[in-house]
């Protein structure tokens, strides 16, 4: 579900809600559930030149509900059925500084729910389990948008994660976009 609207001439803002539901493959009758909620707003004066200056917040959450079937060893039961909550969230800020040139900052988190369990001498924990640990991202991005239909972007991106050699990582992104086709139009 999304909406939007202009809380004045200079401001637009798009709250939504999603929900997403069905089965999963750990067992028979186990099921997943996702929710999230999101907010977009956005600033741009009444006196711009096609767009620019402006200044962007995007956030967004997400909560993950998934049912584990029980786990077995040689036909017996090691741990039961479990209903683990995993989360996570973003949220970003751009500021288009001058047409047709962006700058950007995000910080991303996502947490598995801690879980540990030890199945025929193979210990299993959450933690280091690249899929569901507790990981963190700050991020810098310099957009060029040579037309409406395509983009250039630079980001730097800091990782902090439980699985990572040494608990961090630093990459470097360059990235071409190039979009193809009718879109619709918004005013904002």
């Amino acid at each position: 579900l999304k909406s939007s609207f202009d809380p004045t001439d200079e401001i637009t803002l798009v709250p939504g809600a999603s929900a997403l539901f069905g089965p999963n493959a750990t067992g028979d009758d186990t099921h997943t559930e996702i929710y999230g909620i999101d907010l977009y707003a956005k600033w741009k004066p009444l006196t711009n030149d096609k767009g620019w200056p402006f200044v962007a917040w995007q956030t967004e959450g997400m909560v993950r509900r998934y049912q584990a079937d029980a786990v077995s060893d040689a036909g017996v039961k090691v741990i039961g059925r479990e209903d683990l909550d995993d989360w996570g969230m973003y949220s970003q800020v751009i500021w288009g500084f001058s047409r047709p040139w962006t700058m950007g900052f995000r910080y991303d988190y996502a947490r598995g729910e801690e879980d540990a369990f030890d199945v025929a001498g193979a210990i299993y924990s959450s933690s280091t389990d690249p899929v569901r640990d507790r990981r963190q991202r700050e991020s810098l991005a310099l957009t060029y948008y040579p037309s409406e239909f395509s983009k250039v972007r630079l980001q730097y991106a800091y990782d902090r994660a439980e699985f990572l050699e040494g608990d961090d990582a630093h990459s470097v992104y360059l990235q071409f976009e190039v979009m193809f086709g009718a879109h619709g139009a918004h005013k904002f």
